[in-house]
């Protein structure tokens, strides 16, 4: 092997190990930036309620789809990244006497008690996601700290929303534009 050809193997191989490298420390970032996120998050919004065992009775559901995210309510772009509540999933909103259940399938679930349900309501956009006027299922309800969220679904089957509305008339409204109008 020539001189040459050594020379540009060395340089080959730690231009290979540079880039290595660099791709770690980006997901090492990545990966401290979202954990930092959830701290600092948890601080602002204080303590989930935790899922019981006792549900209660069915009032609506199960509505399959994907669970696009939880938001502070006046903040439809800034995703709570709390534990595992930031990770998108399909999901199965239901709702029950004690309250409404989205169980996420890889995921935990998410339990909004009835006495902290504010509003039931279709929206077009909410956790960074924008869709079509009404396309998406809406939970606004209060934490225990007092601070109001939006938790979001994405129904596979629209006809269901109705349903969801006339389950809860005393709290359902419209948070969209384009039907306000």
């Amino acid at each position: 092997m020539s001189t040459g050809t050594l020379v540009v193997n060395i340089v080959f191989l730690a231009g290979v190990a540079a880039f290595l490298v660099f791709i770690g420390w980006l997901l090492w970032l990545v990966i401290t930036g979202s954990s930092r996120r959830g701290r600092e998050q948890a601080e602002v919004f204080g303590e989930f309620p935790a899922a019981p065992a006792e549900f209660g009775e069915l009032v609506v559901g199960p509505t399959p789809g994907l669970y696009v995210g939880t938001t502070p309510t006046q903040g439809w772009i800034q995703r709570i990244h709390i534990d595992d509540l930031g990770d998108r999933a399909a999901a199965s909103a239901t709702g029950y006497t004690h309250g409404v259940a989205i169980e996420r399938h890889g995921a935990s679930t998410v339990w909004i008690p009835h006495d902290a349900l504010i509003s039931v309501h279709t929206t077009a956009r909410a956790a960074g996601k924008v869709v079509h006027s009404g396309g998406l299922l809406a939970f606004d309800w209060r934490l225990p700290s007092g601070v109001e969220i939006t938790s979001a679904l994405r129904a596979d089957d629209k006809d269901d929303y109705p349903h969801w509305l006339a389950a809860y008339p005393g709290t359902t409204e419209t948070t969209d534009p384009e039907a306000a109008e």
